[in-house]
């Protein structure tokens, strides 16, 4: 229970569910330590946030809107693909379209709510240049592997006419990295990432303490908690589920002995990939740290939220690459031995159907994924964290 004196947390982030849901176990590590906690996002993030009993205000353009300003304004993305997609979105959507539309919404709630504290992730451009102003302390929080610092640079090159009408200098960085840096990679991949140097803390990404949603359907969690056929999950999240690359994995799946489920992320998706056989269960979304207690291998897009869950849970992983950051999280997991990754071109059903076969052989790349959920235990955990956040404004 908040009392009007309670430490208060403002949290930044924008739109998409994988900038969003990784800060989602801290927030509520805060509230049950009676903290205020009050959330800035996309318009479309809000509803999401009230579902999880979190105060919520919009700021900045939708998510779908901030894509489709980030197309018109930059045609030449058409001709881009996996990496080099990527490397030309960050900067510009996060930081040419989102942060300036995010700021002044932004600013207008830092003022109204007078947080103790901001805790932003890194593409939440607005909120270094809005604590600044301020004199507030902000926390950036991590959402997979750290961004590559080149990407970093572009970005606050977008923002850097922000800093100056403020009459601040702008940083290099973007104000990103001027404070505090949650880690929430596991030592095994943050190892092979552009780690930021300074004040980091680690924070283990398990989101085992959450409110359990969209759980198994009954039915299903009996059928996969006696089944003798090892259980496999794909997912390619809540934004590349329409990609071949999934139908493909979907029809490999149907191959093999295996016991499949599929989260497809909406219902006309979930149309198209059923009819696959009785092994194969599509559904539109899914507890995934309930599901992970049941699956021996996980196949996705190398996206951080599916990547890091499979982490927690110790299941070797199948990366099946498309763009943003999954090239960089796959080759972080193949270094580190818990995976087998197919480049776009590679991946044909015949390809990933024998890489599924291998990756359930690979004792192997099951000893060094259950060496990384051991990492991750061992990490703090937000309810660890969350005093630390708060303390020195005590």
């Amino acid at each position: 229970m908040t009392t009007p004196s309670a430490p208060r947390l403002l949290f930044c982030t924008s739109g998409g569910a994988g900038h969003l849901r990784p800060l989602l176990p801290l927030a509520h590590a805060a509230l049950r330590c009676g903290h205020r906690v009050l959330w800035v996002t996309a318009p479309d993030a809000t509803c999401e946030l009230a579902a999880e009993g979190i105060e919520a205000c919009a700021g900045g353009p939708s998510t779908a809107a901030a894509r489709a300003a980030y197309r018109r304004r930059w045609p030449g993305w058409a001709g881009l693909h996996g990496e080099a997609l990527g490397a030309h979105t960050y900067p510009r959507l996060f930081g040419g379209v989102i942060a300036p539309a995010m700021l002044p919404a932004l600013e207008r709630a830092v003022d109204g709510f007078q947080p103790d504290l901001v805790v932003h992730e890194v593409a939440a451009l607005a909120a270094p240049l809005a604590c600044a102003r301020r004199g507030l302390r902000h926390w950036t929080h991590g959402i997979g592997l750290p961004q590559p610092p080149a990407q970093l640079r572009a970005a606050a090159a977008q923002v850097s006419g922000l800093w100056i009408a403020a009459g601040l200098a702008p940083p290099v960085d973007g104000g990103v990295y001027a404070q505090h840096y949650l880690e929430i990679a596991p030592p095994a991949l943050a190892r092979h990432a552009d780690t930021p140097a300074g004040r980091v803390w680690p924070l283990s990404p398990s989101a085992d303490s959450l409110p359990r949603r969209h759980r198994l359907p009954p039915p299903l969690g009996d059928r996969l908690a006696c089944s003798p056929r090892p259980c496999v999950y794909l997912s390619f999240g809540t934004v590349f589920h329409g990609s071949e690359a999934l139908v493909a994995a979907a029809r490999a799946l149907a191959r093999l002995p295996v016991l499949g489920v599929i989260t497809a992320g909406d219902t006309a998706r979930c149309d198209a990939l059923r009819g696959l056989g009785p092994d194969i269960h599509v559904l539109p979304y899914v507890d995934q740290a309930e599901l992970m207690a049941h699956c021996d291998i996980v196949v996705s897009h190398g996206g951080a939220g599916t990547v890091l869950g499979a982490c927690t849970s110790g299941r070797p992983q199948l990366v099946l690459p498309q763009a943003a950051d999954q090239f960089r999280n796959a080759r972080a997991l193949e270094r580190a031995g818990c995976a087998q990754v197919l480049h776009p071109v590679d991946a044909t059903e015949d390809r990933i159907a024998a890489a599924i076969l291998a990756l359930l052989r690979d004792n192997d790349a099951r000893r060094c994924a259950q060496a990384i959920a051991q990492e991750i235990a061992a990490m703090p955990s937000a309810d660890d964290v969350v005093e630390a956040l708060i303390a020195p404004a005590k």
